[in-house]
């Protein structure tokens, strides 16, 4: 199984479409540096989404999503505050399981992981839909207290995507420790470069392809 990420979402927006408290400085969550997107929740109130998308993914054509984890860096002042809506957005709609934790928000930045890399929150998803860039997710938060105003406050919002390539597409070569697809291999025959369109291995007295 491979993966991609933690990518950052490039596209930030308090989402208005559920909720009546807004987050302000939205493109603060972009990344992790005690820089906040902030919330001011009154008694027993909801959020709206905080949106991210555009995360840049590259996910090979063909590929098998295995799974998806957000990771959120959150805290809040008091222990009133909670997840209401944790979803994926697919296609730029709210889609799939709700991964809402029942725990508080805590007191200082602290990351939770919503997802697993066997998880697909009960969608089937392409590579196409995951690079798109309307790819992303959302979190609403709400006020349990009824006479406690709270706030809600957000560092960052990352996510990372495990996938099963497709057999016999893509080859790769360690350099640095990071893995890089080859594209083109080519082999000089007689001073001529030849671009090699097939590699087979044998195994068991099966032939596979792994590149081409």
């Amino acid at each position: 199984m491979a993966f991609e990420g933690p990518n950052n979402p490039g596209t930030m927006l308090n989402w208005t479409i559920v909720g009546s408290r807004p987050w302000a400085n939205v493109n603060n969550a972009k990344i992790s540096n005690n820089v906040y997107s902030t919330s001011y929740i009154t008694a027993l109130a909801y959020t709206h989404y905080l949106k991210a998308t555009n995360f840049g993914f590259s996910i090979p054509a063909g590929s098998t999503i295995d799974g998806i984890v957000v990771g959120i860096e959150y805290k809040a002042n008091n222990p009133y505050v909670m997840d209401n809506v944790i979803s994926l957005v697919v296609g730029g709609a709210v889609s799939g399981d709700n991964k809402k934790s029942f725990f508080s928000w805590p007191s200082s930045d602290l990351y939770r992981n919503y997802g697993a890399s066997i998880d697909t929150w009960g969608l089937t998803l392409t590579a196409a839909d995951i690079n798109a860039a309307d790819f992303g997710m959302v979190v609403q938060a709400y006020s349990t207290n009824r006479y406690i105003d709270s706030i809600a406050s957000v560092d960052h919002i990352r996510i990372t995507v495990y996938y099963t390539e497709p057999p016999g597409t893509n080859m790769q070569v360690n350099i640095a420790d990071i893995f890089k697809d080859i594209s083109e291999i080519k082999i000089n025959i007689g001073g001529v470069w030849k671009t090699v369109t097939k590699i087979q291995i044998n195994i068991s007295n099966d032939w596979k392809t792994v590149f081409g």
